[in-house]
Order: C-alpha cells, then sequence, then structure tokens
C-alpha cells in the first residue's frame, strides 16, 4: 500500500511539473497564453522559461520537499501572470497596448533567469535550491511544530509602465510552544513587515506579542528604526486577535528569503520564553 502511495504521489507531483512546462499552443486557453503563442518573441521566451524549469527540477533530484516547492513557486508565477496580464487596468499605471507586451515579455525572460540563476555559495547549485538548503539549515535549530511554515503570496505590481512580479509572505517558526512570525506586505505603494510572537496554548496559537509597521503592529519594531523614531517604538503586549487553530503549510519557499537582522530576531524570539519583555523594548 505504501509503495502504491508513493507511486500516486510521484504521478501526480510529474503531473504538476509538466502542467508548468512551456505553452502547448494548440492548446492555449486563456487570453495571456494566446497572446504569447501569436508572438514569436514571447513564445521563444517561454519556451527558455520552459527548459530553464525543467534544468532546475532535475537538479532538485529525488528531495520531494525541493519538487513541490519548486512546483508549487512555479505554478504560482503562472497563474499571477494569467490574472495580471489579462486585466492589467485593475492597477493604477499599469503598461497597457506594445508596453503590455513588451512588460510581459521582460516578465518571462526574469522568470527564467530566476529559475537558471546559479548559487552564491556553490555556482553548480541552483540560487533557488541554494535559498532553500539554507532555509532548512536553520530550521534544523528549532524543534518546528504544526505552526511552522511559510504562507506566501505572490503578484505583478505596476511601476514605471511595468508590471513586476513580487512576494509577500507570513513566515511563521515554531521552537516548542513558542511560534514567532514575519511578515510582510505591500499595500498603497509603500512595503511594511510586522513581528508577531506566539505561545501554542492548548493547541491553539495566541499572539502575546507585536511589533511592526503592518496594521497588526501597532508601532515600529524597536531594532528596526532610527533614533529619530525610537521614542515611538515598542512591542505591543496586548494585541488582541482569536487564537489560531493549526493548518498545513509548506516548510520551504527559496523566494521569500531571510536577512541577517531577520535571523537575529528569530533566535531571540524562539529561544527565550520571556521575550520580548526580556529585551526591555515592551510598550
Amino acid at each position: 500500500m505504501k509503495a502504491l502511495l508513493r507511486y500516486a504521489a510521484c504521478i501526480a507531483l510529474l503531473a504538476s511539473t509538466a502542467a508548468a512546462h512551456a505553452i502547448d499552443c494548440k492548446k492555449a486557453s486563456n487570453p495571456v497564453e494566446r497572446t504569447i503563442c501569436a508572438d514569436e518573441k514571447l513564445k521563444a521566451a517561454d519556451a527558455e522559461m520552459g527548459k530553464a524549469y525543467a534544468i532546475v527540477m532535475q537538479q532538485a533530484g529525488n528531495d520531494a520537499d525541493l519538487r513541490a516547492m519548486l512546483v508549487r513557486g512555479q505554478k504560482r508565477w503562472i497563474e499571477a501572470r494569467d490574472q495580471r496580464f489579462a486585466n492589467p487596468q485593475d492597477f493604477a499605471g499599469a503598461p497597457n497596448g506594445k508596453a503590455l507586451r513588451a512588460s510581459l515579455l521582460k516578465a518571462i525572460r526574469q522568470r527564467t533567469e530566476t529559475l537558471s540563476e546559479p548559487g552564491k555559495a556553490n555556482r553548480a547549485t541552483p540560487r533557488l535550491l541554494e535559498t532553500a538548503l539554507q532555509q532548512r539549515k536553520f530550521l534544523a535549530q528549532f524543534t518546528g511544530g504544526a505552526f511552522a511554515g511559510f504562507e506566501t503570496g505572490c503578484d505583478f505590481l505596476p511601476g514605471g509602465q511595468e508590471l513586476n512580479y513580487g512576494c509577500f509572505s507570513a513566515r511563521r517558526y515554531q521552537n516548542r510552544d513558542r511560534v514567532c512570525t514575519l511578515m510582510d506586505d505591500w499595500a498603497s505603494g509603500g512595503y511594511y513587515q510586522t513581528r508577531l510572537v506566539g505561545n501554542v496554548v492548548q493547541g491553539r496559537l495566541e499572539t502575546v506579542a507585536a511589533c511592526g509597521d503592518g496594521s497588526e503592529g501597532g508601532s515600529p519594531c524597536p531594532d528596526t528604526v532610527d533614533d529619530a523614531r525610537k521614542a515611538s517604538a515598542g512591542w505591543n503586549l496586548h494585541p488582541g486577535g482569536p487564537a489560531e487553530a493549526p493548518k498545513a503549510l509548506p516548510k520551504l519557499d527559496a523566494e521569500v528569503e531571510l536577512g541577517t537582522e531577520d535571523t537575529a530576531w528569530l533566535h531571540a524570539c524562539l529561544t527565550d520564553s520571556h521575550y520580548p519583555q526580556s529585551a526591555g523594548a515592551a510598550r
């Protein structure tokens, strides 16, 4: 039975992989696919992207988590492409006409570069795989748990008569009953980041502290502001909000990376049960 289940899982993964390859113009099913198929430059760029995707999938080998991450990321990109380039008027400042076609060509080529970019530490390893392996190594320091994982949303955002791809996420890290979350988002033309500290109590996640520029933060985080804003910075120790039940989340996502300042904060948050009070930065 286990062998049969593994076989079925492999077939499903291969089907998803094939779906994310280059467009079969005989089966073009939406306006963006038909636009690509009607333009030789776009069609050639799409074929190159398909090749780059196939190569990075091959380099992921038999690592099911890495392969699932790549499939998920490519399907996410294609879904965003098909939605935004079909309806660019939804965004003020988005391109149209020839500019839209040029932006689509640029987007496909940029995606190809992302898929084929070599790693920084080892150029033989694709950057996406290198980042995912670094994430796995970082996560190995902690126990993990039912609340850990990535909730990532990606979209094409307008700017300078182009649509540019970007990803934003809620990244949850768990160590025993402590859960620390990094959230980033884009709203009204600005980038916002929020940090949440939570504890698992009777199987549900209770947020006990928050800071950041986002709506859930309340005030800037103390270690992310300059001297001029320090007076208004601090942790909100009464953020409110209902306790959350766990949900299955991907454990790897190479399209949302951690900065050095984030890893330092996560170490403090995940290993000190008295954080943030122990840091002396509560409000």
